[in-house]
């Protein structure tokens, strides 16, 4: 009963991937985030509200969110977060910041 009054987990999330090149996961998490009204982006822009980093060094996508957020707002920031923030907002039933 309670699911039919909750916030989808992730309700205004505009994702994208830097890192992951196993393109089964890719659609995995594709899917997931779908089912929870989140917004999946094939190519970072300045529409993303987090960048799911799954690289063990610095992305061109990192870089890019870096130089980007150097620019911007805090309103305005994406917000890099690693591989096992988004299992774990699955897992809780809700976004970690």
């Amino acid at each position: 009963m309670t699911n039919n009054h909750r916030l989808p987990i992730f309700s205004g999330v505009r994702l994208c991937i830097t890192g992951l090149d196993d393109l089964s996961m890719r659609s995995k998490i594709h899917t997931l985030l779908s089912n929870e009204n989140g917004v999946y982006l094939k190519s970072l822009d300045n529409t993303a509200t987090h960048l799911l980093s799954c690289a063990s060094e610095e992305t061109p996508k990192m870089k890019w969110a870096s130089n980007y957020n150097r620019t911007q707002s805090e309103m305005g920031k994406i917000h890099v977060v690693w591989y096992e923030w988004f299992w774990d907002c699955l897992e809780f039933r809700g976004g970690l910041h």
